[in-house]
């Protein structure tokens, strides 16, 4: 939602939520291992070895598997997209909710992803308000679908993976815009960086990222980003992750709003602050590695547009948040 409405009434409905599911989840999971340790002392030292004795032979991981595939549903106040709110009308009052869905498909080449991994994901964003939204058009809720084929290497020696992609963009209520673009995306493993301070993990402190994409029917611009964040496990189950990323329209977004007409400079779109807080509930619901994982989040991002960017009309400042849950295989 735009910058007008005040932030407060959104933080005091989405933390609150939050907070009240993790720590549903987390209540239930320390009583049931609460329960188990009760229940220890008076199993007889026969099945208990016998117990021990299947839990060693038991494989810790399932087996490599051919494929990765994760599937996540999303219920957002708002879907902004590169600094646009696409679900929003004037006089709008409450917000209408934004139903999101995304597959992910990862299929390794050769032995272990010695080639890299090939990607094909799916995106489908459905608006409660489209009609309203777009009163001429908006006969379907469906208000977009994008289809990405992309492939990932991760080059070990500079501790970075390379993405290259395509991504095909639908939008059923707007025939006449539909585009797709080229992208490339560096993700940088920090790790080393912090050796000279003592650090010994594995895990990067600042995990950066360079996100250059392309149009390449409308406006025919460039897209680039830049972020940072960094996880941290307040539990075992529980992670928290702050981000930031810095966005540059090098005249991608006014053609595309305006039928390939606009400026075509490069200007500083916005800059995001986000949140993320995620609890993986595979312990909690006892799930067999077999079965894959599965996750609940909480979600809240600030966009603060440039003055340029508010100057010409393209964006604005937007507060916005949700939740998903999702499963990964």
């Amino acid at each position: 939602m735009s910058g007008e409405i005040p932030i407060r009434h959104y933080w005091n409905v989405f933390c609150p939520a939050i907070i009240a599911i993790i720590g549903l989840f987390s209540s239930g999971a320390l009583s049931q291992t609460t329960q188990s340790l009760q229940s220890a002392d008076s199993i007889p030292d026969g099945l208990e070895a016998r117990a021990e004795q299947e839990a060693v032979e038991e494989p810790a991981e399932p087996p490599s598997r051919p494929f990765s595939l994760e599937v996540t549903y999303s219920l957002f106040s708002d879907y902004v997209f590169r600094g646009i709110n696409f679900s929003e009308y004037e006089g709008e009052g409450r917000e209408r909710l934004n139903h999101q869905l995304a597959t992910s498909l990862g299929i390794p080449l050769g032995p272990d992803g010695k080639y890299g991994t090939f990607g094909f994901d799916m995106f489908f964003e459905w608006y409660e308000a489209q009609k309203r939204l777009n009163p001429e058009t908006g006969g379907q809720n469906l208000q977009e679908v994008d289809y990405t084929l992309k492939w990932s290497y991760a080059i070990e020696p500079i501790a970075t993976t390379l993405t290259l992609g395509w991504t095909d963009y639908i939008f059923p209520n707007a025939n006449a815009i539909r585009t797709n673009e080229v992208f490339v995306k560096f993700e940088h493993n920090d790790a080393w960086v912090w050796r000279g301070l003592g650090y010994k993990g594995e895990e990067g402190i600042l995990n950066p990222s360079l996100f250059l994409a392309r149009d390449l029917r409308v406006s025919e611009g460039y897209w680039i980003e830049f972020g940072m964040n960094h996880p941290f496990k307040l539990s075992q189950n529980l992670t928290l992750t702050p981000g930031i990323t810095f966005a540059l329209d090098g005249g991608y977004l006014d053609p595309l709003l305006h039928d390939g007409e606009g400026q075509k400079s490069l200007e500083y779109a916005y800059t995001q602050y986000g949140m993320d807080v995620t609890y993986d509930l595979t312990e909690v619901l006892h799930l067999s590695p077999y079965a894959g994982s599965v996750f609940i989040s909480g979600q809240l991002y600030y966009n603060q547009a440039s003055r340029v960017e508010k100057r010409q009309g393209i964006i604005k400042d937007e507060f916005y948040g949700g939740m998903a849950v999702g499963w990964s295989w």
